[in-house]
């Protein structure tokens, strides 16, 4: 594998940490701005349009493929975006089937239900989880 900061291996790694940066950083809108902007201009990265997320939310989507050192897909990631607030809807990935195993194709996501800026804290579960993943 080559260093992290050569070929398709910088272009994936600038795409996660693009990602991170607008699905876990409480950031300005004009920083989103910019990691939008850098995610945009990567090899690789596709404009899909407009999309249904797994919530059954509408908006707009970019997809990245990734490929192993030998060039097999590994599956494609895919983030949606509200067209109108700029704010992520949810970071998905589909895993592409392992004929070795004979396993079907895969998909996994993130969703962004809420998101804002508050000075309170927050009222969590005893147990610390969300008040739908404590009853499941």
């Amino acid at each position: 594998m080559p260093p992290l900061g050569q070929g398709r291996h910088a272009d994936l790694r600038l795409y996660d940490m693009g990602v991170h940066i607008i699905m876990r950083f409480p950031v300005s809108p004009k920083v989103r701005a910019a990691a939008y902007r850098m995610i945009a201009s990567l090899p690789g990265v596709t404009a899909v349009g407009e999309v249904t997320d797994p919530l059954g939310r509408r908006g707009r989507a970019v997809s990245i493929p990734r490929t192993t050192d030998t060039g097999e897909s590994e599956g494609v990631d895919r983030l949606v975006v509200d067209a109108e607030t700029g704010l992520p809807l949810a970071l998905e990935h589909t895993n592409a089937p392992d004929p070795s195993r004979q396993g079907a194709a895969g998909f996994s996501y993130e969703a962004v239900k809420k998101t804002g800026w508050t000075d309170e804290k927050p009222d969590l579960p005893a147990n610390g989880r969300g008040s739908e993943d404590a009853a499941g």
